[in-house]
């Protein structure tokens, strides 16, 4: 009679992991309302004649753990991905002569459980974090014209009730506001 309870389990369990997964329309809310609160760059990034995104730096603390490079490695193509179609676009539509603005992403510190870990130590994993600056530059000056600071973070216990897809969920949140941040000031 246990028998019938099992697909019924397993039914639940992927409808739960599924609903764990970040909405297209909470990542736009979540973005917009995180990118208003950054502080604008000092000038409007439609004045700028062509754009440049350089490869992700990388602090000590995730470049010497295997583990965290990895993921900064997963952040940092969904993050060119995401980014490089809107510079692209901008770019098409600019006269080449003029100020050349340059992206420059920094991962300052990064911590994302594996989903074992999540499964085997649950919510005692901890938090995990993204710590992310994008460094904004006109080449010809190396004037800054913005350093906007994205920090996201997920709930210890959202992460071990979703057994670890609120963790993965974070790269997403992290490259929707940097990306709102770009569109707002453009």
């Amino acid at each position: 009679m246990l028998w019938p309870a099992r697909p019924l389990q397993a039914t639940l369990l992927s409808i739960f992991l599924v609903a764990c997964a970040a909405s297209q329309a909470d990542l736009r809310q979540v973005a917009t309302q995180e990118s208003a609160r950054m502080e604008p760059p000092s000038r409007r990034l439609s004045t700028f004649a062509r754009f440049e995104m350089r490869p992700m730096t990388r602090g000590v603390q995730v470049t010497t753990d295997e583990k965290k490079n990895s993921e900064s490695i997963k952040l940092e193509n969904k993050l060119r991905a995401r980014i490089q179609p809107l510079l692209d676009s901008w770019n098409a539509t600019k006269d080449e002569s003029g100020p050349i603005l340059v992206i420059q992403p920094e991962l300052v510190s990064l911590f994302i459980p594996s989903g074992s870990a999540r499964f085997w130590a649950g919510a005692w994993m901890g938090n995990s974090e993204i710590d992310m600056s994008l460094k904004l530059i006109e080449k010809q000056s190396e004037q800054l014209v913005a350093y906007p600071r994205v920090k996201k973070d997920a709930n210890a216990m959202a992460g071990a009730w979703s057994v670890g897809q609120s963790d993965q969920n974070l790269h997403d949140y992290v490259v929707e506001i940097a990306y709102e941040y770009l569109a707002r000031n453009y």
